[in-house]
């Protein structure tokens, strides 16, 4: 058992290592078993592929991981906001956006801005929130949002525990701290919003992955304000996958949970979905869009917001497992509902197990929601064996999972 906890270290960073080995020796042989488990949940530290939070399996094929062309690079960008903002125009929020220069792109790439670039920058959102009115925004770059941010997690966890988290059953836990993320997404001010992108892996990626492009300005990269207008229930996110400009598939967007709320309103949710696509699809494929994913928020009978446009391109882009929810490119007999039919609506029709939930969340998740018995030493000092502590630790991981797939915005 032990060179079993030697295997899984190896997948993990030399400090957590460490950790791992020295909190392992000190449980009980019966503890052990257990530990393994928890040590396991994170091995998986640099695995990409979690949306919101969540996996379905190993990704695939992860654009900004791999070495790719040129083309591929412009059609991520091609993707990007400025491009489909006006068509949708108030199907979907307010939205603002400001060039972002490669000189600041890569000032991002690198996670350091200087205090000239900083304040530039934030005085320019705050003159942009002033201008419109809103006192509250949600901050984005063209083509991905900084919710991995650290100062998300840290909000969200702090009020996880006082509204009693962890003693909820594993589904109605994590159906809670994913609203409560939701719920911490918006910035007040310029400085909150250059800080909340600077922590970002996800900002620090996508802008290394454009200032690598040969013609930066081609791109169009920018900074993106959309009015916050509070956030959107988990249950209440949608994800439409369009091939040839057909939307056969449509899944909930949060994969892995069970929204028993939502059987009753099946038909109303498909009907509305499908009105606002079939509005939509006409502008979008006259600006070019033919192949993508689109995310919908339905906030009740006859009201649907779009919430993004997504790249798709069925070979690289959009295809790992967590982009398309409870679809997989992969698996032929989905590939075939996307590309050719007939339509499908996918809602998790029961809980899954805690396993298979702590499974399919990345380690900072998971690190909240399931607090892990060997950050805490020995299960036997915190009262039962084998309990969870009763107070999560303070300290939340500074780094976050970076996922390809898109997710809320």
């Amino acid at each position: 058992m032990f060179s079993e906890a030697f295997r899984i270290v190896v997948f993990a960073t030399p400090v957590r290592a460490v950790s791992i080995l020295m909190a392992f020796t000190q449980f009980s042989p019966s503890d052990k078993q257990c530990a393994l488990a928890d040590f396991k949940r994170v091995a998986d530290e640099r695995c990409p592929g979690h949306v919101n939070g969540f996996s379905n399996e190993a990704p695939v094929n992860d654009p900004v991981l791999e070495d790719e062309s040129d083309p591929t690079r412009k059609e991520f960008f091609a993707s990007g906001a400025e491009n489909w903002l006006s068509v949708l125009e108030d199907l979907t929020f307010p939205s603002v956006s400001l060039p972002l220069s490669m000189d600041m792109a890569t000032a991002f790439a690198q996670g350091k801005l200087s205090a000239q670039q900083h304040n530039a920058l934030a005085h320019a959102i705050d003159d942009t929130l002033a201008e419109k009115g809103w006192p509250q925004v949600f901050v984005k770059l063209s083509t991905r949002s900084p919710k991995d941010a650290p100062q998300i997690l840290q909000k969200a966890s702090a009020t996880f525990i006082d509204r009693g988290g962890l003693s909820l059953a594993a589904n109605e836990r994590c159906a809670l701290f994913s609203d409560l993320v939701q719920e911490n997404f918006s910035v007040s001010s310029g400085n909150e919003a250059v800080d909340l992108l600077l922590a970002s892996e996800r900002i620090h990626e996508d802008c290394a992955y454009a200032i690598e492009a040969q013609n930066y300005d081609e791109l169009g990269v920018h900074i993106v304000l959309r009015r916050w207008d509070g956030a959107i229930p988990s249950s209440n996110e949608f994800r439409g996958i369009v091939w040839q400009g057909k939307m056969n598939a449509v899944s909930q967007y949060y994969h892995p949970l069970y929204f028993p709320q939502l059987e009753g309103f099946r038909a109303t949710i498909v009907q509305d979905l499908s009105f606002v696509f079939d509005k939509i699809e006409p502008k979008l494929r006259e600006a070019g869009f033919s192949n993508y994913i689109i995310d919908f928020a339905w906030l009740g009978p006859d009201t649907v917001r779009v919430i993004e446009v997504n790249p798709f391109d069925g070979v690289s882009l959009g295809t790992m497992a967590a982009s398309t929810c409870l679809f997989s490119w992969e698996n032929p007999e989905d590939r075939r509902i996307i590309t050719d039919g007939p339509f499908e609506f996918r809602l998790r029709t029961s809980s899954q197990s805690e396993y298979d939930l702590k499974r399919k969340m990345n380690p900072e998740w998971r690190d909240i929601a399931f607090p892990p018995r060997w950050k805490c030493g020995s299960a036997s000092n915190h009262g039962e064996k084998g309990a969870y502590p009763k107070a999560f630790p303070k300290n939340v991981p500074k780094s976050a999972g970076k996922g390809k797939g898109k997710c809320l915005q």
